[in-house]
C-alpha cells in the first residue's frame, strides 16, 4: 500500500466489519477514501470522500 493515495475499498471488508457508520456500498457506488500512514501509531487512516459537503458540515455543526 502507497503511504498517500486514493483507494476503493472492496466489499468483503464491509461485509467483514458491519458498522453503520461505516460507508458501504452503495448500489454499485462504491465510495473513494484517501488514505494516509500514521506513524506515530503505525496505522493507515482512510478518510471516506464525498461530494456532499453542505449534508456534512450540518452534522459537524450539529455536533
Amino acid at each position: 500500500m502507497k503511504k498517500t493515495g486514493f483507494y476503493i475499498i472492496k466489499d468483503k471488508f464491509f461485509e467483514d466489519m458491519s458498522d453503520p457508520y461505516l460507508k458501504g456500498n452503495k448500489a454499485g457506488n462504491r465510495p473513494h477514501y484517501y488514505c494516509f500512514e500514521d506513524t506515530s501509531r503505525g496505522i493507515y487512516w482512510m478518510i471516506p470522500l464525498s461530494s456532499q459537503i453542505y449534508k456534512y458540515k450540518r452534522i459537524v455543526e450539529k455536533k
